[in-house]
């Protein structure tokens, strides 16, 4: 029976295509902290990573839905410390 995955948590993936991800994660929230999301290119992405844009746009099909996964990313990184975090912000605040 296959397993379905958790809500909330991404789904799990092989390790290569997991640090490509966060290459390309980590590569497009750079530039756009530089330049803003409007100048992210695929291409530039994909050199800064070190991928094939072939990559980048296999894994996010297109800029808006990388955009969206260094958001997604960074509200994730949000909530893991807000929830994990000593109180006020934790449990048993």
């Amino acid at each position: 029976m296959r397993e379905l995955p958790v809500a909330g948590r991404p789904p799990a993936e092989r390790a290569d295509a997991a640090l490509n991800r966060h290459r390309i994660v980590r590569a497009a929230a750079e530039m756009i902290a530089a330049r803003g999301a409007e100048a992210l290119t695929m291409d530039e992405v994909a050199r800064a990573a070190g991928v094939g844009v072939g990559t980048v746009y296999r894994r996010f099909g297109d800029r808006s839905r990388l955009v969206y996964a260094v958001i997604d990313d960074r509200e994730r990184e949000f909530q893991a410390a807000f929830i994990q975090g000593p109180p006020p912000l934790g449990p048993g605040a």
